[in-house]
């Protein structure tokens, strides 16, 4: 089983062994593209965090002005502060990623290292080739030519100009089973942000015990939207021609899948794309992004069954108790919550999130 879990700047699939082999979830096969300028899934965000081994990208959902829906295998092990964006287009290719894509302060260039974005998102200095520019100032032969990310949305050629960031803090759900145990499974993790976002409408989480109101055969006639900034499998420009996951364009897609099993954790959704009923599915890089029914969130999205995004997947069930109540602890301590925060400070409610929730370590 793949975990459908992150992308880092070189398609990264980390393989874990439950029953079989499984695969982090990716981009939308198949699906569709969000406007710009009428998006249908505006609460639908694009996540950067680094960990050990480098920077890598999710996907989230806005459940509160001042919370994010993700999963755990996103969320656990990062390392600093966490940024997001809602922009429905972020970067067409490499040269615009490495334009609008903010790195931490003390990443040289290439995403492979970074301590996350505590003090601040940056934007490192390329050549023509994609080569870091070295930062002439300094006696350190390693230092690069960056500088503080603008942040002010101002355009630079990407379809709906500079993404704006958001940064935040994340937690994990304090019984993640880390792919471990198929009963209690428990990948979900929250992102709380160092300052509201009231631009895009929040989406709403299902009722406890949602999805255990179908019978069998009711849930699967159901089609359920998924969405996400994954990456896309198509065939490869060059060399041997079998669908390859590509990192860009990174840009949010949206497709709709039809149930096919349910657990007493897990909703499996078939994500073939020549599917009769359903568009296709989720691939790497959607991990944490939503699924709906009904306008409900009852899931986020956490594996996949094959390396290229064309069969079953599947999503950590947020209508299950264990689930739903710890959200429910950390949306209360938001609501309480007010103030903002720089990346250099904590952000508010962040610590008695994790005191009163708890987090896993």
């Amino acid at each position: 089983m793949h975990k459908l879990r992150r992308t880092a700047v070189a398609i990264a699939i980390a393989v874990t062994s439950i029953a079989a082999a499984t695969s982090f979830a990716g981009a939308i096969t198949g699906g569709t593209n969000d406007n710009p300028t009428a998006p249908t899934h505006p609460n639908v965000g694009l996540l950067y965090f680094y960990e050990a081994g480098g920077r890598f990208r999710c996907s989230a959902t806005l459940i509160h002005p001042r919370v994010l829906l993700t999963a755990a295998h996103c969320a656990f092990g990062d390392v600093g502060k966490v940024a997001v964006t809602f922009d429905t287009q972020v970067a067409q290719d490499s040269a615009a990623g490495r334009r609008v894509l903010p790195r931490a302060k003390d990443d040289l260039g290439f995403g492979e290292q970074g301590s996350g974005y505590d003090a601040g998102l940056w934007i490192v200095e390329y050549d023509s080739f994609g080569n870091p520019l070295p930062n002439d100032a300094t006696p350190d032969p390693t230092d690069v030519l960056h500088h503080p990310y603008p942040n002010d949305g101002a355009a630079d050629g990407t379809a709906d100009g500079s993404p704006v960031w958001v940064t935040g803090t994340v937690l994990a759900h304090p019984q993640y089973s880390d792919f471990t145990d198929i009963k209690n499974w428990n990948d979900a993790a929250v992102v709380i942000l160092d300052h509201p976002v009231t631009s895009v409408p929040t989406a709403a989480l299902a009722p406890t015990g949602y999805l255990d109101t179908f019978r069998q055969t009711s849930l699967i006639k159901q089609l359920v939207r998924t969405s996400g900034y994954g990456t896309e499998v198509r065939q490869a420009p060059s060399g041997p021609q079998k669908p390859t996951p590509m990192s860009y364009p990174i840009r949010r897609q949206y497709t709709d899948e039809k149930p096919q099993k349910l657990t007493t954790q897990i909703l499996q959704l078939q994500g073939n794309e020549k599917d009769p009923f359903g568009g296709g599915g989720t691939c790497f890089g959607d991990s944490g992004g939503p699924a709906f029914l009904n306008g409900y969130i009852i899931g986020d999205t956490s594996y996949g069954l094959t390396s290229n995004c064309r069969y079953l997947g599947g999503y950590q069930r947020v209508d299950v108790p264990i689930v739903r109540s710890w959200l429910t602890c950390v949306l209360g301590v938001a609501q309480a919550t007010s103030g903002t925060a720089t990346q250099d400070q904590p952000t508010p409610g962040a610590a008695t999130a994790i005191g009163t929730c708890g987090t896993k370590v």
